[in-house]
């Protein structure tokens, strides 16, 4: 998890929550993780 939030949060700028990289799927990193699906046109699942 760690990884993908960095992956998140240093190449696509998108915030991973306060915390910024833990490596937890949390309240930070759904967000996220729906914002680049969004943008990328895939299916909004978290």
């Amino acid at each position: 998890m760690k990884e993908v939030q960095a992956l998140l949060l240093h190449h696509h700028g998108y915030s991973v929550g306060p915390k910024e990289v833990d490596g937890c799927f949390g309240a930070g990193t759904e967000p996220a993780v729906k914002w680049l699906q969004r943008a990328h046109g895939a299916p909004v699942c978290g």
